[in-house]
């Protein structure tokens, strides 16, 4: 496909970044034009831009490309490797396909060649940001390199500060060294331009249970199980760190002093009391009746009085 556009002032006004300059504007549509990672060939002839697509190469670049992700979700990083390789003979400027290439051999046991196609990625693109980070990923599990893997970390967020994986990936860090605070924090941050990210919210948690606040243990941990659909090993961790942060809350007497609390603001909001009665034949450790929807002039709390931290 051959596109002409004249030069004109209506050109540049569709491409306002060139700024009146001809190279600028030949850079300009070269990018705007490129499809699937090909670039057009972009030619200038007296007052005519000549723009040329390979739309036939692009389309089948990105099947391949497409194949090759479907393969790494499949888990056959050999095959995806292949095509991988075979894209980067054909196109090898484009940093996505080293940046995947990379993630490959990671998965196929290559720590040192996924790091050296990652920095090709980041030669090609400084600012892929999934590049960068995890190439902090592997300085710090692979190398042990905290300090750099840092480093890749704050340039994904210089990029984009709303980079919730690399904030996420500077909080591990810092948990990793002991830094409670720090990690804190950066779990705090990960979670505000994230909420809905379960990994945050598991390492909310286990920093709160290190610092010795089991109250917020358990919260982080339940949002942690609330945003984690997939009920992964993820899930099973956090399950277990708010089971162990609600028997520690109930084993120090604290769950029946909340028990308390929320049933005296239940019954100041409403103006009707909260009456507490034993019951085995429930299905669940415990329900709240509410007056309004039961008709009772007292809302109920029903519990089975043998099951382990009921309060909870």
């Amino acid at each position: 496909m051959t596109i002409l556009h004249p030069i004109t002032d209506l050109l540049f006004d569709l491409f306002p970044e060139a700024n009146g300059e001809r190279k600028a504007l030949v850079d300009a549509m070269r990018r705007f034009y490129t499809t699937g990672g090909v670039e057009p060939n972009v030619t200038v002839q007296d007052d005519m831009v000549q723009v040329v697509l390979d739309v036939e190469s692009a389309k089948e670049e990105q099947r391949t490309y497409q194949k090759a992700v479907a393969d790494c979700e499949a888990g056959e990083y050999a095959k995806a490797r292949t095509l991988l390789e075979d894209l980067i003979t054909r196109r090898p400027a484009h940093s996505e396909y080293h940046r995947l290439l990379g993630q490959v051999v990671a998965e196929l046991g290559e720590p040192e060649a996924a790091i050296d196609h990652l920095i090709d990625a980041l030669r090609w693109d400084p600012k892929n940001t999934h590049a960068l980070i995890m190439m902090g990923n592997l300085q710090a599990k692979h190398r042990a390199d905290i300090d750099t893997a840092m480093r890749y970390y704050e340039a994904a967020l210089a990029v984009d500060p709303k980079d919730h994986l690399a904030a996420n990936n500077i909080a591990a860090q810092f948990l990793q060294l002991g830094q409670w605070d720090k990690a804190e924090d950066w779990f705090e941050k990960a979670i505000s331009i994230r909420p809905d990210y379960p990994n945050s919210h598991h390492g909310a948690a286990i920093v709160a249970e290190r610092k010795g606040d089991l109250d917020s243990a358990l919260f982080a941990a339940t949002e942690a199980l609330r945003n984690n659909p997939k009920q992964d090993e993820l899930y099973r961790q956090s399950l277990a760190l708010a089971r162990h942060a609600a028997h520690e809350l109930v084993g120090r007497d604290l769950g029946r002093t909340v028990v308390r609390r929320l049933s005296e603001e239940l019954h100041q909001s409403s103006g009707r009391p909260v009456r507490s009665v034993a019951d085995d034949s429930i299905p669940t450790a415990a329900r709240l009746e509410v007056a309004e929807v039961y008709h009772r002039p007292d809302h109920v709390v029903r519990y089975k009085p043998g099951y382990p931290c009921v309060e909870h």
